[in-house]
């Protein structure tokens, strides 16, 4: 995923806008900008929506989002996909490939897996500024409030933090529980009590009382 300070530049670069013709629409400095654009600085969030919106483009495009998937692909990517898929069925009915051909279909998996990489490592992306925006909406609300509402805004949300329902659960308890959940009192002998244990057959009456008595004896 691209650099945002690279995205910024591509992208102003794209509109035919110079440093300080951005500047001015953002009310700043070709200097403050340039620091953004060689990643001298990282933009916050709010000012990152601002030269989003300056440059007429989503949110995302300069968080580094490229399309992995596209619509409309380049017309040589489509090409060779194209003639991939088709090598694909004609191996799938049981016709031999030459070489080459083999390697037409690997190359296509290898793009194919190069793209959901990248598609993953967008909507996470999307995700972490949806968030963002969000804890940036309500930092300008709390930032609006006077002394006395500031007070009242953290003392709501200290007492949010104190209920299950509003808090985040950790995700190594929430693992546990659900797992003990599929645990009935037939199934518990899954568990890892005897090192010896296969899990791979049922446990009988007896194999479980030969552990318990196998424990029991005085060492």
């Amino acid at each position: 995923m691209s650099n945002i300070g690279e995205n910024i530049k591509r992208i102003r670069k794209q509109k035919k806008h110079s440093q300080k013709q951005l500047a001015e629409k953002l009310r700043t400095t070709p200097q403050n900008l340039a620091q953004y654009e060689n990643g001298k600085r990282i933009p916050k969030i709010e000012t990152l929506q601002k030269i989003a919106n300056a440059l007429d483009v989503p949110l995302y495009e300069l968080r580094g989002f490229d399309g992995s998937i596209r619509v409309n692909p380049n017309p040589e990517r489509e090409r060779l996909d194209t003639e991939a898929e088709k090598l694909i069925k004609r191996q799938a009915s049981g016709e031999s490939l030459t070489k080459e051909e083999q390697k037409k279909i690997a190359d296509y998996i290898e793009r194919t897996k190069e793209s959901f990489s990248r598609l993953h490592e967008s909507v996470k992306s999307i995700k972490n500024t949806i968030e963002e925006l969000g804890e940036s909406n309500l930092l300008s609300d709390y930032r609006k409030l006077n002394i006395s509402g500031k007070e009242e805004a953290k003392k709501r949300v200290n007492e949010l933090t104190e209920l299950p329902r509003y808090t985040k659960k950790d995700e190594k308890e929430t693992n546990t529980a659900e797992f003990s959940k599929e645990l009935t009192p037939e199934k518990d002998y899954l568990l890892p009590n005897a090192a010896h244990e296969r899990t791979d057959i049922e446990v009988t009456e007896k194999m479980k009382k030969h552990d318990d008595a196998f424990f029991d004896e005085p060492l």
